[in-house]
């Protein structure tokens, strides 16, 4: 009896330590990894990011970006860093988007303990949000926003909702758009603000 649960717990212990080391090997272990070694702070106000080419982005916000050519739903090139903070947030990483030479998107990803941090600051800086939207809906406008026609046929710019929902977004002076996950639906999901150029589909104001 003493041998067998000895072997049951040595056992757990075998698949603990793998579940452990597959984790930390993962692309999710990666970015923590590299977010703990990070010194790097990026400072950035959404109200003043303007559509520039990466070059300028670059030069802007010296954070060591690592840039390439690779087309996905959000342009051809981007750029992209692992941080330890965003302003005053601790912070993960953050990617540029550019489109045919552009920047058309731009997001920082925040780790779900700074979950709390981040709404103050967004509260702080950017007031109240303008209306609200499902993942559903935003993930439309995201196609809608990388030229998917077929997206833009269903439902995107998107309306507001005024009922509270799982993101929040902020017109910002520029008129660009930035979009928060204003609740975390497990203890582990991350956060990410999320800017979209004023070049792309945005929500409609509803009518007064």
């Amino acid at each position: 009896m003493q041998i067998s649960r000895m072997l049951v717990l040595l056992g757990l212990g075998v698949m603990g330590a793998s579940l452990v080391f597959l984790v930390w090997n993962s692309d999710y272990g990666y970015v923590y990894r590299m977010h703990l070694q990070s010194s790097k702070q990026l400072s950035l106000n959404y109200h003043e990011l303007k559509v520039l080419p990466p070059a300028e982005v670059v030069k802007a916000f010296p954070v060591e970006l690592f840039c390439r050519s690779e087309k996905s739903t959000l342009g051809d090139y981007f750029c992209a860093s692992e941080l330890s903070r965003w302003n005053s947030i601790e912070a993960l990483t953050t990617v540029f988007f550019f489109e045919s030479g552009q920047l058309a998107f731009a997001k920082v990803d925040i780790p779900p303990w700074a979950h709390d941090d981040l709404m103050a600051y967004v509260k702080q800086h950017y007031g109240k949000p303008a209306g609200f939207t499902s993942r559903v809906q935003w993930g439309k406008l995201l196609l809608a926003g990388a030229g998917n026609a077929a997206a833009a046929r269903i439902g995107a710019p998107i309306k507001f909702d005024m009922a509270r929902d799982e993101l929040g977004v902020w017109v910002l002076e520029s008129g660009a758009c930035l979009v928060v996950n204003i609740k975390t639906d497990w203890p582990l999901q991350g956060s990410t603000a999320f800017w979209m150029s004023p070049n792309k589909p945005c929500l409609n104001k509803p009518q007064q």
